[in-house]
């Protein structure tokens, strides 16, 4: 049985391996090109190509480019062979997405989290209705739910993705303590995966931006709170626990207003999208901010980032004057990672930095301040390319890395 298991493994290990050299390729190749690439025999290729053609993974194509002898047949992964899908959220908004088997986007939906429920009181029932709904408009959009290879979730706050447990998470104080991996699984009949929201984050960049190939890069979003997950030779540092990352909860010098956790001075409590808004709110009291107190129909209830970023772009000097105080220090939090981690890029992700370059070139003066040089040389910092469904495509992402993956796999 043993044997028959490490056979089992091993041809498992090739054909994800098959798979991802073709996905990765910006070429065309051919079960010879398969062979040079992977160093498998020809044997094993043709075997393995059957297969995934008759499995409807992989089709051929015939090449029509004018050549002396045999044309060659390209092999080409079939989008419509599977299915992904994605959900995450935050105590703001909730995403899914359902992916093709090549990555495409063929269908996304964003809602409130909660409804219309302030999110910190709702019930843990409301948000598991909530996915629930999401999750099976979701599956409706696919004709054959024998294709959907899985479910991915990405979660806010602490969890286990060993165990699909989601310890809890500060902000909806209801959500905790929930084996959601199974329940979801036992819902659905589908696989379910889970992972941190905004560890989920960096997959998509990994397989929708770097092709698989993400060696070196820092991803910081920038939400209800701050978190950062690093890739280091192509694989997320996840740390004891899967709890590494947390740069929200750094110390600042000049901090001084309260965070979730407890503590003053928390990077949390100082620039997260929920402390802007409570700092704006605050300047009303004063007179400040009356820009973006007309943007928001001079309802400070109605406040929003989008507000601000809005303000800063129309030269508003209340509003560049707190987006410099963000920047200065966003870049001295991040000085501390770039000379620890020295990474190649910092990808930024969040509302606030629709602001553009002018917000990204006060992080980077700052950043070039407190930095080592040699650290900072050839470091490129810039703002996230996808939008608020950045969370549910890395959790779908995140299934088709399970499920391909070859490289943790025992053979």
């Amino acid at each position: 049985m043993r044997k028959e298991s490490i056979i089992n493994n091993r041809k498992i290990y090739k054909r994800n391996r098959l798979m991802e050299i073709l996905r990765c390729s910006d070429e065309n190749l051919s079960r010879y090109d398969l062979k040079k690439i992977s160093g498998y025999s020809m044997s094993s290729v043709l075997e393995l190509s059957k297969e995934m053609i008759e499995e409807g993974l992989i089709y051929e194509e015939e090449c029509e480019e004018s050549r002396v002898g045999r044309k060659p047949s390209w092999l080409k992964i079939n989008p419509d062979g599977g299915f992904y899908i994605g959900l995450e959220f935050n105590a703001q908004y909730m995403n899914v997405v359902v992916m093709d088997l090549i990555g495409n986007i063929l269908y996304k939906e964003t809602r409130v989290t909660a409804g219309c429920v302030n999110p910190h009181h709702a019930t843990l029932e409301q948000i598991l209705d909530q996915i629930r709904n999401m999750l099976e408009t979701a599956i409706q959009k696919v004709d054959d739910k024998n294709k959907i290879i899985g479910i991915g979730m990405g979660i806010p706050g602490y969890v286990d993705p060993q165990r699909g447990y989601s310890y809890g998470y500060s902000r909806i104080p209801s959500w905790k303590n929930i084996m959601i991996r199974d329940l979801i699984q036992q819902e659905t009949g589908i696989p379910c995966y889970i992972q941190n929201n905004v560890s989920v984050m960096t997959l998509a960049y990994k397989w929708l931006n770097y092709n698989g190939n993400s060696n070196d890069f820092v991803f910081i979003s920038i939400r209800t709170g701050i978190r950062m997950v690093t890739i280091s030779n192509n694989r997320i540092v996840t740390g004891k626990g899967a709890f590494a990352g947390e740069l929200g909860h750094i110390r600042m010098n000049n901090g001084s207003r309260i965070c979730t956790c407890g503590r003053y001075g928390c990077l949390n409590s100082e620039i997260s999208d929920p402390s802007l808004i409570n700092i704006i709110k605050e300047g009303f009291q004063v007179h400040h901010f009356q820009r973006i107190f007309e943007i928001a129909g001079e309802n400070e209830e109605n406040v929003t980032i989008e507000h601000y970023v809005q303000a800063v772009l129309e030269g508003d000097e209340d509003a560049v004057q707190l987006m410099k105080r963000v920047a200065d220090t966003l870049g001295r939090a991040l000085a501390l990672v770039v000379n620890i981690f020295a990474p190649g890029e910092v990808v930024l992700s969040g509302k606030q930095f629709g602001i553009g370059e002018i917000f990204l070139d006060e992080i980077r003066k700052t950043v070039k301040a407190d930095a080592i040089t040699q650290n900072y040389e050839n470091l490129r910092i810039k703002k996230s390319e996808f939008g608020g469904e950045i969370g549910a495509i890395g959790a779908a992402c995140m299934v088709m890395e399970e499920y391909f993956s070859y490289q943790d796999m025992e053979v």
